[in-house]
């Protein structure tokens, strides 16, 4: 299946070399919405548009279980006033939904994310640092799944 909980950085770093594009600047928008009361983001665009980069650019981020300092040096977001009050200080729930929608239909979801806001601690008493969820969605890979 994959890991879910806090998955590293392995994967941005895999596409961040001499070609990647610098999008971080995505980041900066997305911190401003951190502990504020619009923090959902959907990210829904047509296929091909960078999506499933943009879900491996911001768990690398905020993934509190790796140090990612050298990804982002010398990327926009480094210029960022907050830059280092939000690098790798969360715990990161990474979906790509594409990737399991047939168990999605068996129940999947309700289980998974019992099981894992209970591994992390969480509860409403503790909203304060809620892990960021990053899912992605592939509208035309869903749909043709489901035919």
């Amino acid at each position: 299946m994959g890991t879910y909980v806090n998955p590293g950085n392995q994967a941005f770093k895999r596409i961040s070399g001499p070609n990647y594009v610098d999008k971080t600047d995505l980041i900066s928008r997305m911190n401003v919405r951190i502990g504020g009361d619009e923090s959902l983001v959907c990210v829904s665009r047509p296929r091909r548009f960078g999506k499933s980069y943009a879900a491996k650019m911001l768990t690398a981020y905020y993934d509190c279980s790796c140090d990612s300092h050298c990804l982002f040096e010398g990327k926009k977001i480094e210029e960022s006033e907050d830059y280092e009050a939000h690098l790798n200080k969360y715990n990161v729930i990474c979906l790509d939904i594409s990737g399991f929608v047939a168990e999605a239909q068996a129940g999947f979801f309700t289980e998974f994310f019992t099981c894992h806001t209970q591994k992390l601690h969480l509860s409403h008493s503790k909203t304060a640092t809620i892990a960021k969820i990053i899912c992605t969605c592939h509208t035309q890979k869903l749909q043709s799944s489901q035919k």
